[in-house]
C-alpha cells in the first residue's frame, strides 16, 4: 500500500511530511525494470530516496521514502501527481495523487491585530498630548 505525503486533515505551514511507495516489477519473469521519479509538485521542497533505481522480476518490492517540506503560506490548497516512469518504456508509468491543505493561524494574526490596535491608540495618545 503506497502513502504519498497527503492527508485529509490540515497541516501547519512549513511542515515536513513524510511518506512512501512500493514500487515493484510485475513485468515477465526474468524481466529488469528501471525506473525513476519523473515529475512531482512544483510547490514546496521535494526530494526522493532513492531517486531511481531498477528490479528485476524476482525481487521484492522496494520502499522508497518521499519527503516534502510544506510551504509557509496559510489556508491554501495544494494538489498536484507524483509520477514514477520506466525508463525503457515511458509510456509504463504509475502516477499518485497528492493533496494537502495548510492551518490558518488565527493566534498569529489576533496578536498582529493587537498589536497593530494599540500602536493606533499610543500614537493618538502622543498625538493629544502635543496639543496639551
Amino acid at each position: 500500500m503506497e502513502r504519498v505525503p497527503s492527508n485529509g486533515d490540515k497541516v501547519k505551514p512549513g511542515a515536513r511530511l513524510e511518506g512512501y511507495i512500493h514500487v515493484t516489477n510485475k513485468d515477465v519473469l526474468g524481466s529488469k525494470l528501471e525506473w525513476r521519479f519523473s515529475s512531482w509538485p512544483e510547490w514546496g521542497e521535494w526530494s526522493f530516496q532513492p531517486m531511481e533505481g531498477s528490479l528485476d522480476s524476482t525481487d521484492s518490492e522496494r520502499i522508497h521514502v518521499i519527503v516534502v517540506v510544506i510551504p509557509d503560506e496559510e489556508n491554501v490548497n495544494l494538489t498536484g501527481e507524483i509520477k514514477i516512469i520506466n525508463v525503457n518504456n515511458s509510456e509504463n508509468f504509475a502516477v499518485y495523487p497528492v493533496s494537502i491543505t495548510t492551518t490558518y493561524s488565527r493566534e498569529k494574526h489576533t496578536i498582529k491585530e493587537y498589536i497593530q490596535w494599540l500602536t493606533s491608540i499610543l500614537t493618538s495618545f502622543s498625538s493629544i498630548r502635543h496639543y496639551l
